[in-house]
């Protein structure tokens, strides 16, 4: 592919895909893959008003600061803003999985609903990640390496241009170009495995069998065509699960766990497999889904059994699979309560409107979790008091929402928990306010 077909190859794909008002975002690293994909776009004037680059400082090199630098110089070159995103990565077995982790939280922080994320993997990345899976036992998922084109969160698509053109047609791009490019020194070190692979083996497969890997990465798009053939064919199987709600920190939809042991057994794993792949969480292991399988779902009705997923968590509440992230650590703080109050809370949004009968009087109140609260009772407009615990059995409320759900008190009396009860002593029979706390 020559250089004005490489700007051709780019183009096409982006144009099939640009939303009239959609910003351009390129995650750059600085590297090979991520300057000459930069470099592409910014050429053409037509795309430069939309484009912009975000570079992931992940803090875990000395040199990360000299690449930082080094991005901020090459952006101002080109003439596109540059958004830099300091990082930390946390440590643990794979530092690899970690910073990608974190990579993507960053890039997802800036991208809007219509927006493109391009990213600079080319065809050497998809053979090693095919090896790399096919040696982990990975199934046709797996086997499908990395997608061209996938939906990163709904409105929002990530798109691999280079995935086709090997590194090499790259490195010929950026000489006749005289671009500059940084050389992560990790990326040398065989004490990870994608390098074992990038810098051992596979160049002597390569050599030993030339014009191969052209072949490779056919049969990696058949595998991706398989797998999209799967995804349609279990789809009428997978929405007879679902569940909508609009739990806060819990992805909807749940699955429904007596609905799903209707499934035939030999589609359950996979329905439960394209349940998670929806919600945009990385495809589990056979040996984890055999644990979910297993330890939660088979779990005896009245346990509360649960199975971590990065940094989610798969529980089980009744007869729903719920996959929850963690609640945030919001601390008390003072408010005004009126109509038209939107705040976020513990990860959902706590509202108020006006409810035109009924409901909680506007005023000013205190906001904290309702587990600093937990020996109160609460009395509702003619009903007898009751405990915490008993409203949120009697609405109801999954257990891991309760330490963290939004309680409202007024000179040291607990007025309301949001959604679920209002005090009788705070209750106005007009121009009151229902309060909610939803996702």
């Amino acid at each position: 592919m020559s250089e004005q077909s490489l700007s051709q190859h780019v183009q096409q794909q982006l144009q099939a895909r640009l939303h009239p008002a959609a910003t351009v975002w390129v995650g750059f690293s600085g590297g090979l893959d991520s300057t000459v994909l930069l470099h592409l776009l910014a050429s053409d004037p037509a795309r430069r008003g939309r484009l912009r680059a975000v570079h992931v400082n992940h803090g875990l090199s000395a040199n990360a600061g000299a690449w930082q630098a080094h991005c901020a110089a090459v952006c101002q070159t080109l003439g596109v803003p540059l958004t830099v995103e300091q990082v930390s990565v946390a440590a643990g077995a794979s530092v690899e999985n970690a910073a990608r982790q974190a990579r993507y939280q960053a890039f997802s922080r800036h991208l809007r609903q219509g927006d493109l994320l391009l990213l600079g993997h080319h065809a050497d990345d998809q053979s090693e990640t095919f090896f790399q899976r096919l040696f982990r036992g990975a199934g046709l998922s797996g086997l499908g390496a990395m997608a061209a084109v996938r939906e990163l969160s709904p409105g929002i698509m990530l798109l691999r241009p280079l995935l086709a053109c090997p590194r090499r047609q790259l490195e010929e791009y950026a000489r006749q170009q005289r671009l500059h490019w940084v050389d992560d020194e990790s990326n040398l070190d065989p004490r990870y495995e994608r390098n074992w692979w990038r810098h051992e083996l596979l160049p002597r497969i390569f050599a030993r069998y030339p014009g191969k890997q052209a072949a490779l990465l056919r049969s990696v798009q058949q595998l991706q065509q398989d797998q999209q053939l799967l995804s349609h064919l279990l789809q009428p199987h997978l929405q007879a699960c679902l569940v909508s709600h609009q739990w806060p920190a819990t992805a909807s939809p749940a699955c429904n766990i007596i609905s799903l042991s209707e499934q035939e057994a030999r589609l359950q794993p996979y329905i439960v497999r394209e349940w998670l792949q929806q919600l945009g969480y990385p495809l589990p292991s056979a040996s984890w889904l055999e644990t979910l399988m297993q330890d939660v779902i088979q779990a005896r009705p009245d346990a509360r059994p649960q199975l971590q997923l990065g940094e989610a968590v798969i529980r089980r509440y009744g007869q729903l699979l719920c996959l929850t992230t963690p609640l945030a650590a919001d601390v008390r703080q003072t408010l005004t309560v009126a109509d038209g109050l939107t705040l976020p809370w513990g990860g959902g949004l706590l509202r108020a409107v006006a409810a035109g009968t009924a409901g909680l009087q506007p005023g000013s109140y205190q906001l904290l979790p309702a587990a600093e609260l937990s020996s109160r009772r609460l009395q509702p407009a003619g009903r007898p008091a009751k405990t915490l615990k008993a409203l949120f059995q009697e609405n109801r409320v999954p257990p891991w929402l309760r330490a963290g759900w939004p309680a409202l008190v007024q000179d040291g009396q607990l007025a309301a928990l949001a959604g679920l009860a209002v005090a009788e002593d705070f209750s106005t029979p007009e121009g009151g306010l229902t309060l909610s706390w939803q996702r």
